[in-house]
């Protein structure tokens, strides 16, 4: 039977989950540390493994050393921030907006 409920992961405790089990601890919000499954867990190696803290400095020193452009880049990131952006508008004036936005 599914339930609904918060379910937190936290890259600072890659080995833990943080859930909420049952409608009083949801209701109060009381969060209880589980382990998280290993496909939860950020791999040191393959595809998913550029996304941990040292996946992230060897694509840098990669990136450095075959003379390419490191991906993401600040054009990604500067896009992620106007979506973002972009997400917090409506929520606070009540309107749609375009994008881009406009500066």
């Amino acid at each position: 039977m599914a339930r609904k409920g918060p379910l937190i992961y936290l890259w600072e405790d890659p080995d833990h989950l943080q859930v909420s089990l049952g409608p009083a601890l949801i209701k109060e919000a009381i969060m209880t540390a589980i382990l998280a499954p290993h496909h939860f867990k950020s791999p040191d190696e393959g595809p998913s493994a550029k996304f941990n803290a040292a996946g992230n400095v060897r694509a840098f020193v990669e990136a450095i050393l075959a003379d390419k452009e490191m991906r993401p880049n600040f054009q990604d990131g500067l896009q992620n921030q106007e979506i973002l952006e972009a997400v917090e508008i409506p929520a606070h004036d009540r309107c749609w907006v375009d994008l881009p936005l406009n500066s």
